[in-house]
């Protein structure tokens, strides 16, 4: 969508816009993907008003905004080697937005119903994603410590 280079406190942020809906933005900032929620619950992207030259006075100035330092980028997924002859048949897909804190499974493990998969964070509480079919893992398609979005692919399911 949209990139923008901000200055805070003499530190240069590139911030992407990648993604706007159902009330939350799904931004990059340095390379680090985070989800914000928008208060104002529009989930879609507002158009640009046009920009009207003010007379020469005196610049109004902001009181700078401590931003928190970003994190580093979360390492790339290694288990994407689908385990041989494997066709997906299944998905789970993330049932709300927040950060990936662990995967609980890993390519070629069985699971059955009931079994744990993922844990998310959502606002500040860590909810505990299930297993709801029986199959083997085929990919993990979501790194720990990455902001997802709802309904983005986690883990593909095979046979």
């Amino acid at each position: 969508m949209k990139k923008y280079v901000f200055n805070v406190d003499n530190q240069d942020y590139t911030v992407e816009i990648l993604n706007v809906e159902n009330g939350y933005a799904q931004v990059s900032v340095n390379n680090e993907v985070v989800n914000i929620r928008i208060k104002d619950g529009l989930s879609q992207p507002v158009a640009a008003q046009p920009v009207v030259a003010a007379p020469a006075a005196q610049p109004e100035v902001a009181a700078p905004v401590k931003a928190e330092a970003p994190k580093a980028a979360p390492a790339p997924v290694k288990n994407e080697a689908p385990v041989a002859g494997g066709k997906v048949i299944n998905t789970l897909l993330s049932p709300l937005p927040g950060i990936l804190l662990s995967v609980k499974v890993k390519v070629g493990d069985r699971v059955k119903v009931g079994d744990d998969l993922v844990v998310l964070d959502a606002m500040k509480m860590e909810n505990l994603v299930t297993s709801e079919i029986e199959g083997v893992v085929l990919a993990i398609k979501a790194n720990n410590g990455e902001a997802v979005m709802q309904d983005q692919v986690l883990i593909e399911f095979g046979a």
